[in-house]
């Protein structure tokens, strides 16, 4: 019984970690970033990006979503929004919105989280408590199946940008210069 109880708690856990928010920063140079299609569809109402900036800007970003989700998912009708413009602790932050149709295009019994639930509960001998795993495992799986699976769905990624001193809006920096440090954002709403 405690085994059981202990092999439902982990495939619990397992399950419930895909709802855990993450935060990280990264700090970019354009100037080294590969040119990338931009979307004509980019809001800009800051005061210290150029236009011409701010799509550098969403390009970076365009190309970051691509390189870690795109393995995963297929984007299309990207669009974005440069917002909130503010001054804190003397730095210049942006709010950044990128949109996106989003389709998950890889199935959820290829996931890593998936195939590692089936390899653990192969190792489980008792066939009343591999059966009950089994089950949730593969309601998980239908679930995602059926709501998500080669569904586009409307997405947005929240971040805010910080940007270098040296690269607010002048008349001699050049727009694909511009320096900033990318934040993702969480944001509560009631």
């Amino acid at each position: 019984m405690r085994n059981k109880i202990l092999s439902l708690a982990v495939v619990l856990i397992m399950l419930m970690t895909l709802s855990l928010n993450v935060s990280a920063q990264e700090t970019y140079d354009s100037s080294s970033q590969p040119k990338v299609e931009l979307s004509k569809y980019i809001k800009n109402t800051s005061k210290s990006l150029t236009n011409k900036q701010a799509q550098v800007i969403f390009g970076d970003i365009k190309k970051q979503l691509l390189f870690e989700y795109g393995d995963i998912y297929s984007f299309h009708n990207f669009s974005g929004e440069f917002e909130n413009e503010r001054i804190e602790d003397g730095s210049t932050l942006i709010d950044v919105n990128i949109y996106a149709d989003m389709t998950l295009t890889r199935h959820p019994s290829d996931s890593p989280f998936i195939k590692g639930m089936v390899e653990a509960v192969s190792e489980i001998y008792d066939e009343a408590e591999k059966g009950l795993i089994q089950d949730k495992i593969n309601g998980y799986i239908n679930e995602i199946e059926t709501l998500y699976y080669n569904k586009p769905d409307a997405s947005v990624f929240i971040y805010t940008i910080k940007l270098k001193s040296n690269t607010l809006k002048t008349d001699n920096l050049l727009d694909k210069d511009i320096q900033y440090e990318l934040f993702y954002r969480t944001d509560v709403t009631s």
